[in-house]
């Protein structure tokens, strides 16, 4: 059975944490080196695309209180009866299969269900409307929030201008380097916080 505690006094829990600052400062130095080579500093461009990676990042995983993120949320399989009582049967080949249940709760009654626990302002016949909507608009699991969908065109734009995915550590570290945690420079941005214009790498 392993020991514990390592050669180095650590116990596994600090010693994994010890791994991963260490792994990450390695990622943030070879990631410098990247940018300095490609841009010659860190620039505002990359900076703000940092933070607005960070936004969508901290707000992809909060709950979508849309009508379509409360049906994604919430909506349970259904007997194929029930579409076809309340949809068009001739879109039922754009619903996906694992909706369908003969087990499962009728359309109209899972309608009446969110409109009470989530309190909205529709009546039932505009929620069932909703529901059809969405089952035929999306496979399930598919839908993804607005947030979801930022961070996605964010991880692509922060490749395409920088050449690598974006980590949320290291667009922490992008920040800092640009807002005043480098030798600053006179140049003022928007907001009047000095720009940092020299990457300093992080050191071990």
């Amino acid at each position: 059975m392993e020991n514990a505690f390592n050669k180095f006094g650590r116990s596994q829990a600090e010693q994994k944490e010890f791994s991963t600052e260490v792994g990450q400062k390695i990622y943030t130095n070879i990631c410098d080196k990247k940018i300095a080579n490609k841009f010659g500093k860190i620039t505002e461009e990359i900076a703000l695309l940092a933070g607005e990676y960070l936004e969508a990042l901290r707000n992809s995983d909060e709950a979508d209180m849309s009508i379509e993120g409360i049906i994604a949320a919430n909506l349970g399989a259904f007997p194929k009866e029930s579409f076809i009582r309340w949809g068009d049967r001739n879109n039922i080949s754009s619903v996906s299969p694992s909706y369908f249940n003969k087990l499962g709760t009728a359309i109209d009654v899972q309608a009446a269900g969110m409109i009470e626990d989530f309190s909205l302002f529709l009546d039932e016949k505009d929620m069932i409307e909703e529901i059809i909507n969405f089952v035929t608009s999306y496979r399930k699991g598919s839908y993804k929030t607005y947030w979801q969908v930022k961070k996605q065109e964010l991880t692509n734009d922060f490749i395409t201008l920088i050449g690598f995915e974006p980590k949320d550590y290291y667009c922490t570290h992008l920040i800092n380097q640009f807002f005043g945690h480098t030798k600053p420079t006179n140049q003022k941005i928007d907001n009047g916080i000095t720009q940092g214009s020299e990457i300093s790498v992080c050191p071990f």
